[in-house]
């Protein structure tokens, strides 16, 4: 096959360069040897132009697709990640862990192949202490108002009971096996 092509591309170089029928190449002189063996050697150069032409075609245009194949992954990535940091947002900024389990449970309803299958199983204990911003509130209010200490304080002690802290600065005896905050 390449002994064929490489006769086919000899003779076809040869009618481009100066005989213009296949008639006219019959009766043309017959080729020296070193004559051929030139042909031979361009038409071997020919052959790896061809071959570095393609190349030079074709590594770019794969590079392209692997560039574009990765982009699309990226971006499909990225948008898993903003929905589960969204969904988890969502479940933080709950009032208290009744409120978080609940809205993680619906989120995971809604968005099930988007969250991890875990999302929705959360325990009341891996998510911190009731109301523990609002507590906060009581503190800085305390510290904010020292004139209102007690009035604050048992506010505190009813919206919060069996709040140690409050408890303890309300002055409360402490109960024996009270394990919040």
């Amino acid at each position: 096959m390449t002994r064929r092509l490489s006769t086919f591309l000899c003779w076809t170089t040869l009618l481009i360069a100066g005989f213009t029928t296949p008639a006219a190449a019959q009766n043309a002189t017959p080729m020296s040897e070193r004559q051929y063996a030139l042909e031979q050697e361009k038409l071997a150069i020919e052959h790896n132009k061809l071959w570095i032409d393609a190349a030079a075609i074709a590594v770019p245009l794969l590079v392209a697709a692997l560039a574009g194949w990765q982009a699309v992954r990226n971006q499909k990535s990225n948008n898993q990640l903003q929905t589960v940091l969204k969904a988890t947002e969502i479940v933080m900024n709950a009032d208290g862990p009744t409120a978080a389990q609940s809205r993680a449970k619906t989120l995971q309803q809604l968005l099930g192949k988007d969250l991890p299958s875990s999302f929705g199983h959360l325990e009341k204990r891996e998510m911190g202490a009731p109301g523990r911003e609002r507590k906060m509130e009581v503190w800085k209010m305390l510290v904010d108002n020292p004139g209102k200490r007690k009035e604050i304080l048992a506010i505190g002690c009813e919206i919060f009971p069996g709040t140690v802290w409050l408890d303890r600065l309300a002055g409360k005896p402490p109960k024996p096996h009270d394990a919040s905050t």
